[in-house]
């Protein structure tokens, strides 16, 4: 019976492969007979060692111990074009991750590097995950990962090896798949419990996290949350939500932590020779016109002519691997060379160079001086190190919950894992009543709003300085509205990570307010020019028509690709900020009266005092690409709402 299955797959890959005429590039690790290509040929290969004909260790390309349909599926998948390969690990930096998903089967994506431009292949393959009414092998599955773990490429500098289980429904049929190896569910949780507690990765012990959602086929919530717990590394990383809202806010949590454990950085200093017995300290927040005293992120040291030693060194907001004494690594005349290691702001953030100050102790006058001499971007040098190996199981048996919308919290934690590889999107989190939400930080600059070539509402261009300000990383989601707010006005409705929409302007307002009052920060709507420029991706802007891309397709649903609705937030490319759906998915309000624009520079525009009519940006769903250009402006009365109209927080 096993092989007549296998057969008839073979002949469907035979038909296939005549009808598509694809074949994978070459050096594919899916080449399992060197010829340069993937065809047919290695899909029998697989199928063969399957049937234990022949045998062949590279055939088991997600690294679980054992070639079976997993190994199969991706093979094929090569064939047709519809998988990228494995990447090599990079010297410095690389966060590698691998996504399980696991019924009555385990269905698998290899580990690969992920970083926004990957990121489309790890949710495409959780968007073809299906649920069914099937078994739940979830100890099976946490198993098999321990396993591709152990097997997995290890980049080099390696500072995190973690797994995330995510689970709605109780284990099934694991000891039956382990070859009763444990005689019930009981004996399973409590050897995967022992794995996770005492194997280590290159030496690292393993950071397990287990996100649960009570789903109503739970009857006996105690024996989940022992479930739960066996699959976590400390009961501190252990979630379990009695809601969506809540796992998606628990998976979000996880995601944060597992930036702020992978990243890690090199600091090298060059400073002017100072006097013996110098205090000296570098500052690395944002102290706008304060002073030394007033920060919260330093290191501190005193210098010793002896050995031209930094020593009592001591570290605020942040940790490193250097401890309290270090030596000059290299000296030049008047000039010294200090190197940090391992570097961790406790915000999990990345050094910020043009924020760095090097301040000395006057000890005549009891005061700290700023040494204006010091140029962070001359002087300074920061490596980041940021890797980490991930696993993502995600439970896709049956039970009474959206699994849509758990689909799209699984890719809204990818896509937060994939933003922050580079180091350059950082990004504020805040919860309102259990759910999570992100601001990114804008530097200001200088930009020309507005095109010469375009409709009137768009004319003319001219030049606009803005300060820095802060942008919503996605529009506001129905899940946050419905925190907030207690309500949904929303047409489009079913996964609470769709946007919000037939918000009034108004509306806005009131939200804003009470957003306000939750949380004590000074949220609001963008101005005119804050979208336009956060839309272009800022200092960064590439210069493209729309947010992120020249090729609308990429960053955002419109008329002809949305299939007339609205999608979740976030499941498009985002822009150079990090910022998803700026083009398409609902219009978004901002604050300004509509006006027509002028030719002379301006300086943090707020548009005209009084109008009749609010500025909207962005495009939507419904609209043709000409609408959805970065700088074409709509306009409503502010107690008009529609359904493909929604807004954006700034702050």
């Amino acid at each position: 019976m096993k092989q007549s299955i296998y057969c008839r797959i073979s002949a469907l890959v035979l038909v296939l492969t005549a009808a598509l005429c694809v074949s994978a590039s070459a050096t594919s690790i899916y080449d399992l007979n060197g010829d340069n290509s993937v065809d047919v040929a290695d899909v029998n290969i697989a199928i063969n060692v399957m049937l234990g004909k022949v045998s062949n260790p590279a055939s088991d390309f997600n690294h679980d111990g054992v070639t079976d349909i997993a190994d199969l599926n991706m093979v094929i998948n090569a064939m047709l074009g519809k998988v990228t390969e494995v990447e090599e690990p990079d010297a410095e930096t690389g966060m590698y991750v691998s996504v399980v998903g696991f019924n009555d089967d385990l269905y698998w994506m290899p580990f690969m590097a992920i970083d926004k431009q990957s990121l489309g292949y790890f949710t495409d393959f959780v968007a073809s995950l299906d649920n069914a009414p099937r078994a739940n092998v979830l100890y099976f599955a946490i198993d098999r990962t321990l396993d591709s773990l152990a097997a997995a490429p290890l980049p080099e500098h390696l500072r995190n090896v973690a797994i995330v289980s995510f689970a709605h429904a109780l284990d099934m049929g694991s000891p039956r798949m382990s070859g009763w190896k444990y005689q019930d569910r009981y004996e399973y949780g409590d050897a995967i419990k022992s794995r996770i507690e005492s194997e280590k990765v290159h030496g690292l012990p393993i950071t397990a996290y287990s996100v649960g959602l009570k789903s109503s086929s739970i009857d006996n919530p105690e024996d989940f949350a022992e479930q739960m717990r066996n699959l976590a590394s400390s009961d501190e990383n252990v979630f379990i939500a009695d809601n969506e809202v809540g796992a998606q806010s628990a998976l979000l949590q996880v995601a944060d932590s597992l930036i702020k454990r992978g990243v890690s950085q090199n600091l090298e200093i060059t400073m002017t020779g100072p006097d013996n017995g110098t205090k000296m300290r570098y500052t690395f927040d944002d102290l706008a016109d304060g002073t030394a005293d007033d920060s919260q992120v330093y290191i501190e040291a005193e210098y010793s002519s002896s050995g031209d030693q930094l020593t009592n060194i001591s570290y605020a907001g942040l940790t490193s691997g250097t401890g309290q004494a270090l030596s000059a690594s290299q000296s030049d005349g008047l000039y010294l060379t200090y190197a940090f290691t391992d570097i961790r702001l406790e915000s999990g953030k990345i050094i910020d160079l043009p924020m760095m100050q090097e301040w000395r102790w006057n000890k005549r006058y009891n005061v700290w001086q700023r040494n204006a001499e010091f140029l962070p971007e001359a002087h300074a040098n920061v490596s980041l190190y940021s890797s980490s190996l991930i696993c993502l199981d995600i439970d896709c048996s049956y039970s009474m919950v959206d699994f849509g919308s758990l689909k799209s919290f699984c890719s809204g934690f990818l896509g937060v894992l994939a933003n922050s590889v580079d180091g350059k999107t950082q990004s504020d989190t805040y919860v309102a009543n259990g759910v999570v939400f992100k601001m990114i930080p804008v530097k200001g600059g200088t930009f020309t709003m507005g095109t010469n070539d375009g409709y009137e509402m768009e004319t003319p261009a001219h030049e606009v300085t803005l300060s820095d300000f802060a942008i919503g990383e996605t529009e506001v989601t129905q899940a946050l509205w419905q925190a907030v707010m207690g309500s949904n006005p929303s047409n489009f409705k079913g996964n609470l990570q769709l946007p919000v929409e037939n918000v009034t302007w108004d509306e806005c307002q009131t939200f804003i307010s009470k957003l306000n009052e939750l949380t004590g920060k000074r949220f609001r709507l963008p101005t005119d020019a804050e979208w336009e420029f956060a839309a272009y991706g800022g200092n960064n802007s590439n210069g493209t028509i729309f947010a992120g891309s020249d090729d609308i397709d990429q960053v955002g649903w419109y008329g002809v690709n949305s299939n007339s609705q609205t999608h979740p937030v976030a499941s498009k490319q985002p822009n150079e900020l990090g910022l998803y759906d700026m083009t398409g998915n609902v219009w978004e309000w901002c604050q300004d009266w509509y006006g027509r624009y002028t030719n002379n520079a301006q300086v943090n525009p707020t548009g005209p005092t009084y109008g009749t009519q609010r500025v909207y940006r962005g495009g939507s769903y419904y609209n043709d690409a000409r609408f959805c250009r970065i700088y074409y402006r709509g306009t409503g009365i502010p107690s008009s709402f529609s359904v493909n109209r929604g807004f954006r927080l700034a702050m």
